[in-house]
């Protein structure tokens, strides 16, 4: 999950209905582009912004699974 409020609310949503979480598994992964596709160029010539959805989902939704669960 890439939505900070969306995980704090899952938490919440969570503890309200079980109890404590005890234990956190934070293994979503993508892999949505490869380092190639960071370097390519527009039509236009101009350098393509790469894409940060891998990162999103594989960096930080672990970082907001650690931090919304405690």
């Amino acid at each position: 999950m890439t939505s900070w409020d969306q995980q704090v609310a899952l938490f919440s949503l969570a503890e309200s209905t079980y109890g404590p979480i005890t234990t956190v598994i934070a293994n979503a992964g993508i892999s949505d582009t490869n380092v190639h596709e960071w370097t390519q160029e527009n039509d236009d010539g101009e350098l393509r912004k790469p894409s940060t959805k891998t990162l999103d989902v594989d960096v930080v939704g672990v970082v907001y699974s650690e931090h919304s669960g405690s």
